[in-house]
């Protein structure tokens, strides 16, 4: 897994992504990285053994010095394992975020080498192959924050940790009462392509 994680943080390395600006106004997105759960059967944050990998990528429009929006999609596998109760299962989940920048012009400039911003939004999520016969769909609730690295004018890495609050729609079945209440962390790694121009 380790070596898995090197090759793909070299990989992004030599890959080129672009600053979204008001010239090039929409973004392709694509990251990888790994799901840390909380649930009835315990707090997995932070614990990165085992390691649950995730992937997806998003499409983002520039609005604005202060703000961009996307739509994110992510896909992979989350569990947890205390060497009691164990699970493994996949979720898929869609998520419209929106995106504040601190490289506004006013805190930080637009071009500068760090690119800190937040992240809020909402989405929805499916689960299955779940340790109950609970498949489902619940409604996600997005927080996140992240940086950016501009390795040249025209190259950044983007590191990105969000906090996925969920709202339980479907009843996860034996799992606690009331089922299972599922929250989740998502820490990616990730590479932009931007195209589009101004009128």
């Amino acid at each position: 897994m380790k070596k898995l994680i090197t090759t793909l943080f070299l990989t992004i390395m030599l890959l080129s992504a672009f600053a979204q600006n008001a010239n090039q106004k929409w973004g392709f997105g694509l990251y990888v990285g790994e799901t840390e759960y909380n649930g009835v059967l315990g707090n997995g944050f932070f614990k990165l053994d085992p390691t649950y990998p995730m992937g997806g990528f998003f499409l983002s429009s520039y609005l604005d010095n202060n703000f961009d929006a996307a739509l994110q999609v992510d896909y992979g596998s989350y569990g947890y394992d205390n060497h009691t109760d164990y699970f493994l299962a996949k979720k898929v989940d869609v998520d419209l975020l929106l995106k504040y920048k601190f490289n506004n012009g006013y805190i930080l400039k637009e071009d500068a080498l760090f690119q800190p911003f937040v992240t809020v939004g909402a989405g929805i999520a499916n689960y299955r192959n779940y340790k109950t016969n609970a498949d489902g769909m619940d409604i996600l609730l997005p927080v996140g924050a992240g940086i950016k690295f501009s390795v040249s004018p025209d190259d950044l890495i983007d590191l990105q940790y969000q906090f996925l609050y969920n709202i339980n729609l479907t009843n996860r079945g034996n799992v606690g009462e009331g089922g299972d209440k599922l929250n989740f962390i998502t820490n990616s790694l990730g590479i932009i392509f931007n195209f589009g121009e101004s009128k």
